[in-house]
């Protein structure tokens, strides 16, 4: 993992940085989740500037459960790890968007990235991964009239899915 999105920015952290500067939790958190979806197999391809400011789009990703959202194509996900904000404005404004709104706990994503057992990171992360397409699967149910959002192009960044599909 990376600096984070915002290495130029002040770090949430007082202490304990280790090179990972993040300006708060939500984006340490959007880090982590995209890194444990890749361990478990998606593809997963950060939103541009304009897709995460003005589309409210965090990142695409792409994988088994995936297909089973979207019919095979690109899910573009808006994360947080705030349930208040995911079920108010922020989750409204994702939704109809055509984003999904997915909410994991901040505590559970670092508790999988400290583990120091391997086999309870694998577990804590299957639940996360379960947990996160779980999320998924019930805002597509709920809103499943809502047209949901297509990339505008595929840039380099989706080049592995399309070697995939």
């Amino acid at each position: 993992m990376g600096n984070g999105k915002y290495e130029d920015d002040i770090c949430y952290k007082e202490q304990g940085h280790s090179g990972k500067c993040y300006k708060s939790p939500g984006h340490e958190a959007e880090d982590l989740i995209q890194a444990l979806l890749e361990e478990c197999g998606c593809f997963v391809a950060k939103g541009t500037i304009y897709e995460d400011h003005r589309l409210k789009i965090d990142f695409w990703v792409f994988g088994e459960e995936a297909k089973k959202v979207n019919g095979g194509e690109y899910v573009p996900i808006q994360f947080t790890v705030d349930r208040q904000a995911a079920c108010g404005t922020k989750g409204l404004q994702a939704i109809r968007g055509g984003v999904i709104i997915v909410c994991i706990g901040f505590q559970d994503l670092i508790q999988w990235e400290n583990s120091q057992d391997p086999s309870l990171k694998d577990v804590i992360r299957w639940r996360i991964y379960h947990d996160f397409w779980e999320s998924a699967f019930k805002v597509v149910k709920a809103f499943h009239w809502i047209h949901w959002a297509k990339p505008m192009c595929k840039l380099d960044r989706f080049k592995e899915i399309r070697q995939i599909v």
